[in-house]
């Protein structure tokens, strides 16, 4: 599943689609308007007898559309896949019984269950997999193993991806197609330095074409630093060739469009884990100075060990969340860039305004607290699903135009509640303002969906005085007073 093009140096044929203007306006989607929301799980957090780390019954499956199964791997031998292989990074621990356990899970949820095949390094295993003589029997391997447990659908994670594969890969999904026809998913896992334009000729034959828009930074000579999953590349530029945008989100999705792949097939990726730079403080900086690089950080370790607030930050032109440890001393600066649930929400945004089809988030385990049983990203995702669903269902509840109410209590100590609503679906942000025309809180950023809304201010940390709040939907803008007494 992770995107690994080692050198990271892009091909004569990606350079050429540079040349070609990109995208802004953005783009329709399909018809039926829902993104997907596909969620991994890898076998390995629940062990061969399911009470491993991560317990089937605490997935919040009101997150996702659907929930994927990691992973079965292509063998070269006879026949050709294996569902409890121990490879260089994890036991897959793909039991029946946790088959069984999850697709059952899922659809009493009523989510789909599919599951991978693949993963970063089993080229050369798929290239002999899917070889003619091969290819009915893996074929048929897949379909009776999906069958046989209960899935709707596989996801294929080949990787890596070249352009000399770009026959033997088509000839498969088509393959796959055949025997899986709707409404048996299939869906393709891609990244940086893919042949885009195998994409857009198997389209037809899959429904939904993820970029995994993570694991961007890179420590190869003659880049500057950059954040691991940043949306835009917001005018920065690689400086090996001072022209060539920095990797993100909307510069992959673009090159994806270029090549012919329609928005609506199209997935980003969100991942928890990030990327631990030091002997730097931030991204677009000289890695000459880098003492270590250390990616796929996990988002626990980054929680318990790295995260404090005063080190957080957020790029809001690239979109991106990063901490920052910044001293007289270089040698003792870090910089550990990754994707947070307020960066998942912006990656949402991004899914509406670029018209695509949807996001895969890599992945539940990686974000799971087992103390708690909590995974805020998966509330974040289910948060964007229902607001979808409400849109459709309850039409007739939504407001004709924004609306901001007075606070109240007004005066207030410390805290006061605000109430508006949201006539179109779309970036909002509810922001608190001092007399000087400085942001001093947010109490909320991200897309809302039609509808009433309650946010909270706390003003303890804040002297007496005079205030205001600042409501922009669309290009409507309101703003009220509020008055802090102590």
């Amino acid at each position: 599943m992770k995107n690994k093009y080692c050198n990271r140096f892009l091909s004569v044929q990606v350079l050429l689609l540079v040349l070609i203007p990109l995208f802004t306006a953005p783009r329709p989607t399909e018809a039926s308007g829902k993104p997907w929301i596909t969620a991994y799980v890898g076998g390995w957090w629940f062990g061969s007898d399911n009470n491993g780390f991560l317990p089937i019954d605490s997935i919040n499956f009101k997150g996702m559309t659907v929930i994927d199964h990691m992973a079965v791997l292509p063998l070269t031998k006879a026949p050709f896949i294996d569902t409890a292989l121990v490879n260089n990074w994890v036991t897959n621990s793909m039991f029946l019984s946790n088959s069984l356990k999850l697709t059952a899970a899922a659809h009493a949820a009523g989510v789909k269950c599919t599951f991978t095949i693949g993963a970063w390094g089993t080229q050369s295993k798929f290239l002999f997999a899917t070889t003619p003589s091969n290819l009915p029997v893996f074929v048929g391997n897949l379909v009776s193993f999906l069958k046989n447990r209960g899935y709707d659908g596989i996801d294929i994670d080949w990787e890596p991806l070249s352009a000399t594969d770009t026959t033997q890969y088509k000839n498969f999904i088509i393959a796959l197609r055949d025997s899986l026809p709707s409404p048996y998913i299939i869906s393709v896992t891609c990244g940086w330095g893919s042949p885009y334009g195998v994409f857009a000729s198997i389209q037809n034959y899959v429904d939904q074409i993820n970029i995994m828009t993570y694991d961007f930074d890179t420590d190869a000579p003659g880049y500057n630093s950059w954040y691991a999953a940043a949306v835009y590349s917001a005018g920065v530029v690689d400086p090996y060739d001072n022209k060539t945008p920095v990797v993100s989100c909307d510069y992959l999705v673009n090159l994806y469009e270029q090549a012919g792949v329609k928005p609506s097939k199209l997935g980003i990726g969100c991942e928890p884990g990030g990327c631990l730079w030091t002997g730097i403080s931030g991204a677009n900086q000289s890695i000459s100075t880098v003492t270590s690089f250390t990616p796929d950080v996990s988002y626990n370790t980054i929680m318990k060990d790295y995260y404090q607030p005063n080190l957080y930050h957020w790029d809001s032109g690239a979109k991106a969340s990063y901490l920052s440890y910044d001293t007289t001393d270089t040698a003792s600066d870090w910089f550990l860039s990754y994707d947070d649930t307020t960066a998942m929400k912006a990656k949402l945004s991004y899914i509406d305004s670029a018209g695509i089809g949807g996001m895969i988030f890599y992945e539940i385990g990686m974000s799971y607290d087992d103390t708690t049983g909590a995974n805020p990203y998966l509330d974040v995702t289910q948060r964007y699903l229902e607001g979808v669903s409400a849109v459709k269902e309850s039409s007739e509840r939504i407001p004709l135009t924004p609306f901001l109410s007075q606070n109240y209590p007004n005066p207030f100590n410390p805290t006061t509640r605000i109430d508006y609503s949201i006539s179109k679906r779309g970036y909002v942000s509810l922001a608190v303002y001092n007399v000087l025309g400085q942001k001093i809180a947010t109490l909320f950023s991200g897309v809302e969906v039609p509808g009433d809304y309650t946010a909270t201010f706390d003003g303890s940390r804040f002297a007496s005085g005079v205030y205001f709040y600042r409501l922009q939907a669309g290009s409507s803008v309101l703003t009220r007073k509020l008055v802090l007494v102590k």
